[in-house]
């Protein structure tokens, strides 16, 4: 971070540093790290989350139990691997929420926890999905059998795709009820994180005004440009600008992305929904996370009964 401080939680290897001064081998160690995980699962870059997820504190990386010297399956190393394939999703699940898991932070009051310097500001999950899992070097060292065993455990099972909307749009492509659902799931899950200071919400949906009523009585709403990220709910049957960063744009079938958009979803109801990436790298079968107009105008209401006139928590 610009205060030369590094914070790593990377769950296949335990590693924790803050501030430390590395020697060189372990600096390169640090750099493999964070290129490991840096475009595995977000669409963007972003830092690592400062916060551990549920269970983590009591769930730490173990060293890796010494390879055996016959030519047969090492469980212990495949079962190691396991748990570290494991322990990655769960790292993922809990940094980018899903609608559940913010359901129980409102419960429990954690608002607005999200300002600018926070490392998930603006992020959160666009759809779930299994995704390519590269596993620890430390499996290098297995037997063939054991590497055999170890090539079906290549897929993270379930986990969020993110989306960091400091630096990026998405056009929903797909029908049009789908498409609001994964836009209201968008904006109120953003907005749950961040207070209206920090996160404006602007509906440009004059076409359809009337089924935007779960988002635009928002606090977010009130003074959008203000805010240092704002998100830009984009549902126009006539051609509109569209921001390079902080859109969630609505397409009917079939249509193109706008210039500079980078995130595609693209919603097939009889066939596979698709995430395509800036750089042409596609997620297939993926499931949009998304919630009904209904719990979004329940959803909204509930964070304005947290938050004053003024947009500041009551």
């Amino acid at each position: 971070d610009p205060a030369g401080q590094v914070t790593l939680h990377p769950p296949a290897t335990g590693l924790s540093l803050d501030g430390a001064e590395l020697d060189e081998p372990t600096a390169v160690r640090v750099g493999q790290v964070i290129a490991s995980m840096h475009d595995r699962f977000v669409l963007a870059p972003r830092r690592l989350s400062r916060r551990r997820g549920p269970g983590e504190a009591d769930d730490p990386a173990t060293p890796i139990p010494p390879a055996t010297k016959g030519r047969g399956i090492d469980e212990e190393i495949v079962r190691w691997a396991r748990d570290a394939r494991d322990r990655d999703a769960r790292l993922r699940r809990s940094e980018l929420a899903g609608p559940a898991e913010l359901h129980r932070r409102i419960e429990r009051g954690d608002l607005f926890e999200a300002s600018p310097d926070h490392p998930t500001f603006g992020v959160t999950a666009l759809a779930v999905a299994d995704v390519p899992y590269e596993l620890p070097s430390e499996t290098s060292r297995a037997n063939r059998a054991t590497q055999k065993e170890l090539a079906a455990l290549d897929v993270l099972p379930g986990v969020p795709i993110g989306i960091d909307f400091r630096h990026q749009s998405v056009a929903v492509v797909g029908p049009r009820p789908a498409g609001r659902a994964v836009a209201t799931w968008l904006a109120l899950s953003l907005a749950t994180q961040s207070a209206p200071v920090h996160l404006g919400v602007d509906l440009r949906v004059r076409s359809n005004p009337s089924v935007w009523g779960c988002l635009d009585g928002l606090p977010h709403g009130l003074r959008p440009d203000a805010a240092p990220l704002r998100i830009t709910v984009v549902d126009e049957s006539r051609p509109i600008e569209i921001p390079e960063r902080g859109a969630i744009v609505l397409l009917e079938p079939g249509a193109e992305a706008p210039d500079g958009v980078e995130v595609t979803l693209s919603i097939h109801p009889e066939s596979a929904t698709l995430v395509q990436t800036a750089d042409g790298r596609p997620y297939e079968a993926v499931s949009p996370v998304g919630i009904s107009a209904a719990l979004g105008l329940e959803w909204s209401l509930v964070l304005a009964e947290h938050l004053d006139g003024a947009g500041s928590r009551r």
